[in-house]
Parts: C-alpha cells; sequence; structure tokens
C-alpha cells in the first residue's frame, strides 16, 4: 500500500526541510532549522545588546516612553568649567571670573551658576569657597540687575570670592565675579548657553570697566556696581529686599544681610 503525504488533517509521511523562510504547511523543519530560527528571534530581541541597530531610535524611545540625550541637550543642561588663573595672578588680588550670555533680554533670562574654588588642605585659606545660585545682568535695560544665592565659606577670613558685579550701563551680558589670585584655579557648573573665562587684563566693555587685579573692585571697576558683596561671611545673599506674606504666624520684612532684618 502506498504511504500518502501528510497533512494537517491526517497522518502520512512528510519531508524534511531546513529552511528557515518556508511557508509551507507540508514540509517538516530539522533541528537546524528549528534552531536557525530560536537564534535568529533571540538576537532580535536583544538587538545587540545596545540598540544600536534599531532603525527608528527615537520611535523606539517614544514606544517605552524613555528620554534621549538630544531632550536633555533642548531642556538646556549645565556643563562642568575648569578656569585657570591669568597670568600675573597674585595672592590678595582680585581677578575678575566673567560669566558671560550668548544673548541679549529678549532671549534668556536669569542663568544658574555654581562657582568654587579648588579643594586643598585643610589649612588653605582658599579652600572651598562656593557660591550656588542665580545672577541676571541687565546694564541700564528696565529688566534690571539681581543676584541670589547661597555662599559658603569655612571661616570669615578665608573669602576667596569676593563679590559679583554687573555693569550699570552698556553691558547687559556679563556677571563678573571677583576671585583671589590664589584661589584658582575654579571650577563652575554653568547653563548652556553661557561662557565662563578669566580675562588677562582690564575688560572694557563699551563705558564699562572691569577692573584686573582689583584690591577693591566696588572702587576700582568703572560703571559696575556690587550686586553681591560676601563681606558678611557664609548664608543666603539675595541683591533685593524680600518680603514675605507669611511667615509663620506674622508678618516679616528681610532687608539685604547688609542692611537689616525688621518685623512689621
Amino acid at each position: 500500500m502506498a504511504l500518502e503525504d501528510a497533512s494537517t488533517t491526517k497522518k502520512g509521511i512528510v519531508q524534511l526541510s531546513s529552511a528557515t523562510n518556508s511557508t509551507s504547511e507540508t514540509l517538516a523543519a530539522t533541528p537546524k532549522a528549528v534552531k536557525s530560527a530560536y537564534d535568529n528571534a533571540e538576537k532580535r530581541l536583544q538587538k545587540d545588546q545596545n540598540g544600536a541597530d534599531i532603525p527608528d531610535k527615537g520611535r523606539f524611545l517614544n514606544n517605552i516612553n524613555a528620554v534621549s540625550k538630544t531632550d536633555f541637550a533642548d531642556k538646556r543642561g549645565m556643563r562642568y568649567v575648569r578656569v585657570n588663573a591669568p597670568a600675573g595672578a597674585t595672592s590678595g588680588k582680585y581677578y575678575p571670573v566673567v560669566v558671560m550670555r550668548s544673548a541679549g533680554s529678549v532671549s534668556e533670562l536669569a542663568s544658574r551658576v555654581i562657582i568654587t574654588t579648588a579643594t586643598r588642605t585643610a589649612g588653605d585659606p582658599m579652600n572651598n569657597c562656593e557660591f550656588n545660585g542665580f545672577v541676571m545682568p541687565g546694564g541700564w535695560t528696565d529688566r534690571g540687575r539681581y543676584a541670589y544665592g547661597m555662599f559658603w565659606q569655612y571661616q570669615n577670613n578665608e573669602r576667596a570670592i569676593h563679590s559679583i558685579m554687573m555693569s550699570n550701563k552698556g553691558d547687559d551680558l556679563r556677571s563678573v565675579f571677583y576671585v583671589d589670585g590664589a584661589a584658582f584655579p575654579v571650577f563652575a557648573f554653568i547653563e548652556d548657553g553661557l561662557s565662563i573665562s578669566a580675562p588677562g587684563a582690564d575688560l572694557v566693555v563699551n563705558d564699562t570697566t572691569y577692573k584686573f587685579g582689583a584690591t577693591n573692585p566696588a572702587t576700582e571697576c568703572i560703571a559696575a556696581d556690587v550686586i553681591l558683596d560676601f563681606k558678611s561671611g557664609r548664608g543666603f545673599y539675595e541683591s533685593h529686599s524680600l518680603i514675605v506674606n507669611d511667615n509663620l504666624s506674622c508678618k516679616k520684612l528681610f532687608c539685604h544681610r547688609r542692611n537689616c532684618s525688621a518685623w512689621w
């Protein structure tokens, strides 16, 4: 009696095939074909372990509700910068470290800045002085100028960052930190879109001059004002009086720390 070919509904003989791309319903897969199909499926799931061969990575990230480095860049991250001492810097003199915005009043608002002196031995008076806050240069524009943030120094005589100066005339891009010559290098986290540098001479911008190697930046700079003066030691500084409507059970007026603190 002749043997009939097998089908999905009856028994019979089958022909073996090692093809991994066949759609036949009359051929039977060999163990080799099964293994090849399994290996291929496993590799597709792995995507070479790192996703480099995913054709549409943006769609893939969206499908798994993830974000990419580009997404973070669009949201303006921060970058770490080292600023070395300008040539000729000496201890006891203060030198401008310039944080500069990339555009004027219509493009950017207040900018986040963290600036710190180097970590050294505990006995070094320039050790770990830091400002962590926001700065807004405005020149003589209606936008105005301000700064606020936390200032740290270990002892009152270890004032490596002297003050923040800003122009009161034609420079609405620069916030200038005055740093002791012995405190370099300094390190900063600044927003994308900002630059930071230590000029090697007086910096002249329109009507404003930021003095190089100043003893007292407040009196030696031209057409620039002290926005924050860190003479009172560590603490929170802000350049304008702050009114808090509700302070626990009463109202309180907080003046700038160099002036007063009064109840009303």
